[in-house]
């Protein structure tokens, strides 16, 4: 069956009065064709001035729970009927398509050598056999490498405040307070207006503040009221001198902007730098993950998007790399299709490499990602530079793969499992049945040992071992990174609002920071405690 797409655009403006109209009109236009796959619902906001985009709210309301009223630009629908799995007329399994005809395409400021060899592997010249995988290489499931004896060393004597310095730098602070002057002189008329590192550094520590200490107002942290007030921020830095920083806090030189294309030309220095000192330490972890994860926003910007389903819908999309315990290594926000054309290279792929292609000793490290990005092709390419992945994988993008689809597996008890080999390229295809089907691929992993997991059953209404792949196991135990990050990130966010589009991604960059700094500081607490334990237990 062939890859087929209908449109159906609906102004916001004229059509609807909020997003619950929008939906509800959007499902009774479809409700008449029930073979159509799930529809996507896109918020297209319009072209704006970054200079000039502001988030339209009370600054001084921190409540979370705040749900736009209406939609700032098109509604689109998209129905990518590709997705349908099978034939209900002969029962067969759909027909696998080019993984360049399944996934959106993607550009990048990347080397055209990557896209070359991308598009020179041919998926379709691969033999498949019903057997285990036979790899060259070992897989050593270490969660440190040798980097991280070093990083023990040198940090063993920090407190966590000098740790959270090594990632935000008084260099990066005085850059930050050198464009907030720039700023405040040359397009607020303000050329009195003066900062320094220090002072910078408490108006963050403020903001890391609001964080574990939520108040209903901004101003209410400087409030006369016994009951509400806070000494500890009052005393630290007066209202109007944190509001007037706030105003002129700026990250990039605005007389530049004229010059670049990049929609994140705003916090783009800053991201760099803090992306240079998550790495100054190289890559200690030797099990990786790629997923993405969502930034809240509610204003108007071209990059915002929406996507149904998830915890956070409306905001900024980042794509990052973490490892599988939850360290940020490198992220990236993306900004849509339209400044990705150079690159003839499926979207999902082309974040990978992206990412992979920065990792010094590739071979020291086995990398992770879900069904968005795996590709066969990709697994192909990944092999070629030594680096060990795996990855679920939709069903449409198993290239020549003879596995049952879908809703065969469906009918087969749990704990089922079937795989092939592809011997020319040694990758690996396994479906198994849990509560669903998982079908995975691997360049790395094989079937055995086998695992058993614990699942309720029905039937004997108690808890039964149902059979797992390694594959499998392997992967839900080293997947989670980026998931643990969003969860240490949200547990402590900052609480300030701005009306800056760019506020949200400034202050998800400083919780990373913070994030990784107290990664490093339980690490080396814990290394140290097991050495301590080792050696008391030597006599």
């Amino acid at each position: 069956m062939s890859a087929t797409k209908r449109k159906n655009s609906f102004h916001a403006k004229n059509d609807f009065r909020g997003l619950e109209e929008a939906v509800n009109a959007l499902l009774w236009d479809d409700s008449e064709n029930n073979d159509v796959a799930n529809p996507d619902l896109i918020i297209i906001p319009p072209e704006l001035d970054p200079l000039t985009d502001s988030e339209e709210f009370d600054e001084d309301n921190l409540d979370d729970n705040m749900l736009p009223t209406d939609l700032s630009g098109c509604v689109e629908l998209d129905i990518d009927e590709d997705m349908i799995e099978c034939d209900q007329s002969t029962g067969s399994s759909s027909v696998i398509n080019s993984p360049l005809e399944t996934q959106d395409q993607l550009s990048t400021s990347s080397s055209n050598s990557i896209s070359e060899k991308y598009l020179a592997i041919d998926t379709r010249n691969c033999k498949l056999l019903k057997k285990d995988s036979r790899y060259s290489i070992e897989y050593n499931d270490n969660i440190y490498i040798e980097t991280f004896d070093t990083t023990k060393e040198s940090f063993a004597e920090y407190t966590p405040i000098m740790v959270f310095k090594e990632f935000l730098t008084d260099e990066i602070v005085q850059y930050m307070c050198d464009q907030t002057m720039l700023y405040a002189h040359s397009h607020k008329n303000n050329p009195k207006f003066r900062i320094d590192v220090e002072e910078m550094r408490v108006f963050i520590a403020i903001l890391f503040f609001t964080g574990y200490h939520k108040l209903p107002t901004e101003r209410a942290y400087w409030s006369l009221d016994e009951d509400l007030g806070v000494p500890l921020v009052s005393e630290a830095m007066t209202r109007d001198r944190y509001i007037e920083i706030k105003r002129y806090l700026h990250l990039a030189d605005n007389t530049k902007i004229n010059n670049s294309t990049d929609k994140m030309y705003e916090v783009r220095p800053l991201m760099n730098m803090l992306i240079g000192r998550f790495q100054q330490i190289g890559y200690f972890h030797s099990n990786l993950s790629i997923d993405e994860s969502m930034i809240k926003y509610f204003g108007r910007h071209s990059a915002k998007q929406f996507i149904r389903g998830k915890p956070i819908r409306f905001g900024y999309k980042a794509w990052m790399l973490a490892s599988s315990c939850g360290y940020c290594y490198d992220l990236d926000v993306y900004c849509g299709k339209n400044s990705v054309e150079a690159r003839n290279i499926p979207l999902g792929a082309s974040v990978v490499l992206n990412f992979v292609e920065k990792i010094p000793n590739p071979e020291r490290h086995a990398i992770f990602f879900d069904n968005y990005f795996t590709t066969h092709s990709l697994m192909r390419q990944l092999a070629d530079m030594k680096l060990k992945a795996s990855g679920t994988v939709r069903e449409n993008r198993i290239s020549n793969c003879k596995l049952d689809n879908n809703k065969i597996f469906k009918r087969r008890s749990r704990g089922s499992y079937d795989c092939r080999y592809d011997t020319l390229n040694d990758i690996l295809a396994v479906k198994w049945v849990d509560n669903n089907v998982c079908s995975i691929l691997t360049n790395f992993d094989k079937m055995t040992p086998m695992h058993y997991v614990k699942r309720w059953s029905r039937e004997s209404q108690s808890k039964i071992n149902v059979p797992q792949p390694n594959v499998c196991a392997t992967y839900n135990k080293h997947m989670g990174g980026v998931d643990n990050i969003d969860q240490n990130v949200s547990a402590y966010r900052i609480a300030i609002r701005g009306k800056k589009w760019w506020w949200v991604i400034f202050t998800y960059l400083i919780d990373m920071a913070m994030t990784n700094g107290s990664f490093i500081c339980q690490s080396i607490a814990n290394a140290i405690n097991s050495t301590r334990n080792c050696n008391s237990g030597v006599k």
